[in-house]
């Protein structure tokens, strides 16, 4: 089963199950290692929507420890026009005191981050970029 990222900043005309909106697409199906060098290519790079609002997104690989045990350290966040974050998804710092990993999100209209899940490098940019487009479709952006 081949599985399709949609990513806004990249350009796709159709993938096979006839997605065409704000997007791109790219080919995640070979897994493991590859998937993982999709989100590291990304560190640095800074995506701009209309209106100005912006994605910013750094990943490197840091030594697993109990904060981060995928050993991947990354921060993925939309900013504002004014440049102010409204979201995002990082480890940077843990959360609470009973959870050891630092893999967190800071929720749009919150200001008190969750926890969240990290299940893979692939599986985070789709949580992520499914969450920009709520609340850039929710701001009238998209």
């Amino acid at each position: 089963m081949v599985r399709y990222l949609r990513l806004p900043f990249l350009r796709c005309t159709v993938s096979p199950d006839g997605w065409q909106d704000i997007g791109g697409c790219y080919d995640a199906g070979m897994g493991g290692d590859h998937d993982l060098e999709v989100l590291l290519n990304l560190d640095g790079f800074e995506f701009q929507f209309a209106q100005s609002y912006s994605v910013k997104i750094a990943a490197q690989l840091v030594e697993p420890t109990s904060g981060r045990p995928h050993g991947v350290k990354y921060s993925l966040t939309l900013h504002d026009p004014q440049g102010v974050r409204i979201y995002g998804l990082d480890n940077a710092h843990r959360v609470r005191r009973r959870r050891p990993e630092f893999d967190h999100r800071h929720r749009y209209g919150h200001r008190r981050s969750i926890a969240y899940v990290y299940r893979g490098p692939i599986e985070l940019l789709e949580d992520f970029y499914r969450e920009v487009e709520r609340i850039l479709r929710e701001r009238g952006v998209l």
